[in-house]
C-alpha cells in the first residue's frame, strides 16, 4: 500500500471525527467483499485498486452515501435534504 494513502474527499476533515474507526463491508464486482475504515487521514480499503492507486470505487461509494443523504459530517456542517 502506499505509505499513508488514504482516499478524503476535498474539504473533508477526518482528524477527530467521531466516525474514525468505522468499518463497511463492501461486495466488489467479482462477488468479493472488501474492508473500507475511516481513519485519521480519510478512507482506506483492502482491494488491490486501492494497494496500488491510493483510491478505489468502495471508497467513493462509502464517501457518496454521505453525499446522498444530504450530510456531509466531514465538513463539521450538515446540510438540509
Amino acid at each position: 500500500m502506499k505509505k499513508n494513502s488514504a482516499y478524503a474527499p476535498p474539504h473533508w476533515n477526518f482528524a477527530g471525527h467521531w466516525l474514525v474507526g468505522t468499518c463497511w463491508q463492501v461486495n466488489g464486482s467479482k462477488q468479493n467483499t472488501y474492508s473500507v475504515t475511516i481513519t485519521e487521514r480519510g478512507f482506506v480499503c483492502d482491494c488491490t485498486g486501492f494497494v496500488f492507486h491510493g483510491k478505489c470505487k468502495h471508497t467513493k461509494s462509502i464517501a457518496e452515501k454521505f453525499d446522498d443523504y444530504g450530510e456531509n459530517t466531514f465538513c463539521g456542517h450538515k446540510t438540509s435534504r
